[in-house]
């Protein structure tokens, strides 16, 4: 396989991803299948911003293009090393749910699972949270960039609220086995409002389209 040092996910060519995806490996799984779909979304919306740069047409909109193209291209980075942060997360889960469950150990093996649990559920809150920032920033491109590459912005938009919603299933299958209820409470609140935002922003994203047509 192709990949970075370290076996990150993030450097498979995408054959071997597909390919280890499909596996009977437990991850890359679903928290990662999420980083990945926000990273193209976040490459499709600074497709957008560069096929717009530079055109007479659009001069008018170039300063504001270049500062989303920016700020998309660090959203695009940013993913590809949550789609290694969620991967080392879970393993981190499983490794506390290997520790003996003898009495010496049993102490031990609670909390660390409990810890690892947290961080499973924080990484992918994390990946929902970017993944809405980028579903905002393709909402301003679009509707100010090159119309000829219109619909791959639309498709940036869906993968965007798709890779929220899928990240924060995640969040919740993690929630489920966490004991602190404070955390449970906040991250919750959390989810819900992320849920929203990336619905509302991707049926406003929708409703202006089709009033083009």
């Amino acid at each position: 396989m192709a990949k970075r040092e370290g076996n990150l996910l993030s450097g498979f060519t995408v054959s071997d991803y597909l390919d280890t995806t499909g596996s009977d490996a437990p991850v890359p799984g679903g928290g990662c299948a999420a980083a990945l779909c926000a990273a193209l979304a976040a490459a499709l919306g600074e497709m957008v911003a560069n096929l717009t740069v530079g055109r007479e047409k659009y001069r008018e909109n170039e300063a504001e293009m270049i500062r989303f193209r920016e700020k998309l291209s660090l959203c695009r980075k940013k993913m590809e090393l949550h789609i290694d942060r969620d991967k080392q997360a879970y393993e981190k889960v499983l490794a506390a749910y290997k520790i003996s469950r003898d009495a010496a150990h049993e102490s031990l093996r609670k909390n660390a699972i409990q810890i690892a649990l947290k961080e499973a559920a924080i990484v992918p809150a994390e990946v929902a949270n970017d993944a809405v920032q980028i579903l905002f920033l393709i909402d301003k491109v679009i509707k100010k960039g090159n119309r000829n590459a219109l619909t791959d912005g639309i498709t940036g938009a869906l993968l965007a609220r798709s890779a929220a919603l899928a990240a924060l299933l995640n969040v919740k299958v993690n929630l489920s086995a966490i004991h602190d209820a404070a955390f449970k409470e906040t991250i919750e609140q959390e989810v819900e409002e992320l849920e929203q935002k990336a619905i509302q922003a991707e049926g406003g994203i929708l409703a202006w389209y089709r009033s083009l047509q």
